[in-house]
């Protein structure tokens, strides 16, 4: 029975040493892109039912079914990156029109605050007094007469470049240079990660899975788990936002709120951005509505906060965890601990691993109950 043992184990741990190494190697080699080549593989997990849906109407082409795999790969990331760019083409263009409203208002905001008693009475019942209030007016006065110029005012520039200034100029255009070809460089990165995900992900996986003592359905479990996890963390994010921006444009479109587009997309990109809080979305609308309506911002103030406690600790955790008998508690914890150790990519890592985890242990139960 030992040597049974011995000698089915052994060349499993052999080839599970030799895996972790190229893993290591792997890692030290490419720290620096961890995160563009994570992005791919996460995009192309969330692309794939595209691809094999134009996969297969391209296979069914005769002369394109020999280069099916390249050319859907090629037709879904240009499809998508069409889409996405003419959405935020659209979204910019809808910004670029309220934005100079948006400045200018909050800029008329400032300027009022001290003729406007109503708020300054309200702020000496918390307890801050008329003096602070006209100091912090001052100040955020001094700052936007200091950025914003007045319309038809004339400057005249009195440029005198010194060899010093030529010196610092080089420097700035040399690091300026740097910073546009790493970003260029992590671009190509996430396009051929994300290309070579799509054509040869289930070779990849296959391969994977061929190192490690696991059986097909196995493979499968962990394959599907994890792919859902995917599917169920972003979902789960772009929830959040959604709910946080409904809330906040029915509030907005409740008392009369100018600009409600533009903060309503804001809203919504600080609830499906895992690292702002969602507090801050709620801030918008509020500090808008505050001045004249003191009242109804403490009412509404704990209900907010209601919302937003019930979405990341209720509404998030059952999506990401749907289809497993898992803790939300475990996967609330794997976001924060996964944001902390991975940065922005974290949201993403840390579930899955607690994913991958948590199958590993349900397979490891399962074996244990056939023995």
């Amino acid at each position: 029975m030992l040597t049974k043992f011995k000698n089915s184990s052994w060349p499993i741990a052999i080839r599970m040493v030799i895996f972790i190494l190229i893993l290591i190697v792997l890692w030290l080699f490419n720290s620096a892109f961890v995160t563009p080549l994570l992005l791919g593989l996460i995009i192309a997990t969330l692309s794939y039912p595209v691809f094999q849906y134009v996969r297969e109407k391209i296979s069914k082409v005769k002369f394109l079914s020999n280069v099916s795999d390249t050319f859907a790969g090629i037709l879904t990331i240009l499809l998508l990156s069409v889409i996405l760019v003419a959405g935020f083409d659209f979204l910019g263009t809808q910004v670029a029109r309220e934005a100079p409203n948006f400045v200018s208002g909050i800029a008329n905001f400032a300027r009022n605050i001290p003729k406007n008693e109503n708020l300054i009475t309200n702020l000496e019942k918390v307890g801050v007094s008329r003096e602070n209030t006209k100091l912090a007016s001052d100040k955020i006065n001094e700052q936007i007469n200091k950025y914003v110029v007045p319309n038809g005012t004339k400057q005249k520039l009195n440029i005198e470049l010194k060899p010093e200034d030529f010196t610092r100029i080089f420097n700035f255009s040399g690091g300026l240079f740097k910073i546009v070809f790493d970003y260029l460089v992590y671009f190509v990165i996430f396009l051929l990660a994300w290309f070579n995900a799509l054509i040869s992900g289930r070779s990849w996986l296959k391969s994977f899975f061929g190192l490690m003592p696991f059986s097909v359905v196995e493979e499968l479990s962990i394959i599907s788990d994890l792919k859902n996890g995917v599917n169920n963390v972003v979902y789960a994010n772009i929830l959040s936002g959604l709910v946080h921006a409904i809330v906040c444009f029915v509030i907005m479109l409740i008392f009369g709120v100018p600009n409600i587009f533009i903060l309503t997309i804001l809203i919504f990109l600080i609830g499906v951005l895992p690292l702002s809080p969602s507090e801050l979305a709620y801030a918008l609308p509020f500090l808008i509505i505050l001045p004249n309506n003191p009242i109804a911002v403490i009412i509404m103030a704990p209900i907010a906060e209601l919302i937003i406690l019930f979405v990341n600790y209720v509404l998030m955790p059952k999506i990401i965890n749907s289809g497993q008998a898992g803790n939300p508690l475990l996967i609330i914890t794997s976001i924060l601990s996964g944001i902390t150790i991975f940065g922005l990519m974290g949201f993403i890592i840390g579930p899955m691993i607690m994913i991958l985890v948590q199958t590993l242990y349900g397979i490891l139960v399962n074996r244990s109950e056939e023995l």
